[in-house]
């Protein structure tokens, strides 16, 4: 694959983003024993209202594509999240929320529905015992996974009568106190009406680990009875060290804003300062995503082949870097495609 010339990072840095992840808040009601987000949680980060608003009208003005409002912290921890799914709705883009399903309720689901393209409901288990021992969560008489199915239940009967396009999927991130409910999980979801499940394991295992599990729910779904969703089973490459042969892509077009505005290629790499690319709430949107911090980002990334390994294998990386490949990394940026300076 053709590697762009170093004379190109300016134009690079302008091209439209497609995908912009948005970490709204770091507070969240659960505490998952798997989640990668607890030193980010620390920090008690929340966006004010005002700074999201102008930060997605930004995005829209961008050309952003798809807004994906997930974080440290559950999105429905902050207050105004609905306005925000509609404005970025109205604006043209496509809304994708990450959630642990608690905050629907009958006010807001019907927004849900209308406004957003994916709607993925983190429950990590298929019985109430095993999702009260891994999520945690603060109020469990309230909170806790027969009340948030119901909620679900609600939710994708909103989609069906109503005939809206939203999809809904349940995850699931396999841990070892989690591995034996796998298949009430999966007649969960079938009662439930979701349109698909996504399966991953813990962040923390070891290659090995992770591709017998891998091996386990290849075999279990092969196994099992006909579903009426899609199973996707997530099974990144294993690697040692942070080069690759192939293009981290998706570094072109993609980035997250943490809750204070900071903005990193992707979640792997938040809150590390050598992959601080700018700060929104500092400067707008624009300023920050075409800048030289993240032109000198791009710029080491793609010419030394440092990658994101999670990133590099999802199937957004895989199509964007055979685009690269068949039609050279120039057709990227064109000036249709481009962001002005």
């Amino acid at each position: 694959m053709t590697l762009p010339n170093i004379e190109n990072f300016t134009k690079l840095a302008r091209i439209k983003p497609n995908g912009i992840e948005i970490h709204l808040t770091n507070f969240c009601n659960h505490a998952c024993s798997w989640c990668v987000a607890d030193e980010v949680r620390q920090n008690k980060w929340h966006f004010p209202y005002e700074k999201a608003e102008k930060l997605i009208r930004e995005c829209g003005e961008a050309g952003v594509g798809t807004i994906i409002f997930s974080g440290g912290g559950d999105p429905f921890m902050f207050k105004g999240l609905e306005k925000l799914l509609e404005l970025s709705h109205s604006l043209g883009m496509e809304n994708m929320l990450v959630t642990n399903g608690y905050g629907l309720n009958e006010k807001n689901i019907p927004i849900v529905a209308k406004t957003c393209h994916l709607v993925r409901i983190s429950t990590d288990a298929g019985n109430q015992e095993a999702h009260a021992l891994i999520h945690r969560p603060k109020n469990p008489a309230k909170d806790n996974l027969d009340v948030i199915t119901k909620k679900i239940s609600m939710l994708t009967k909103e989609v069906k009568e109503h005939n809206h396009s939203a999809k809904v999927m349940l995850t699931f991130v396999v841990i070892d106190e989690s591995i034996e409910s796998i298949p009430e999980f999966l007649d969960l979801a079938e009662r439930l009406e979701v349109h698909e499940v996504d399966f991953k394991t813990n962040h923390f295992w070891s290659p090995q680990k992770k591709n017998e599990t891998y091996e386990y729910l290849r075999k279990l779904v092969e196994k099992s009875e006909k579903r009426s969703f899609h199973i996707n089973i997530e099974e990144p490459k294993s690697r040692v060290g942070e080069k690759s042969e192939e293009l981290w892509s998706t570094l072109l077009v993609a980035g997250i804003v943490e809750a204070n505005g900071d903005l990193y290629p992707c979640c792997h790499r938040s809150l590390q300062p050598q992959w601080h690319m700018g700060n929104v709430l500092e400067t707008n949107f624009v300023e920050a995503w075409t800048g030289t911090k993240r032109q000198e980002i791009l710029k080491r990334s793609l010419n030394e082949h440092y990658v994101c390994p999670t990133c590099l294998d999802t199937d957004f990386n895989r199509r964007l870097n055979q685009f690269v490949s068949k039609h050279g990394i120039d057709l990227l940026t064109k000036e249709s495609r481009l962001l002005p300076i």
